[in-house]
């Protein structure tokens, strides 16, 4: 005979959703525990560049205004 228990549509229903849900949550740990440098704000590095030299890019902006200013 059969030992194995059948379980109406409404138990292997909700078998099937606590499986996903338990699935989504490894792969949202998984996505998680990786480092990931794009998380980051600002996302472009030249933004993020700017943005944390604030007197090298004070620099860079007087000399590219003042090339601009010169030639015309």
């Amino acid at each position: 005979m059969n030992s194995i228990p059948t379980l109406s549509l409404a138990e292997q229903r909700q078998h099937l959703r606590q499986q996903l849900i338990e699935q989504r949550e490894l792969i949202a740990q998984q996505l998680d525990s990786v480092p990931d440098a794009n998380n980051e704000y600002p996302r472009s590095h030249t933004m993020r560049f700017f943005t944390r030299r604030p007197t090298l890019t004070r620099k860079i902006l007087t000399g590219l205004i003042t090339l601009l200013v010169v030639k015309k």
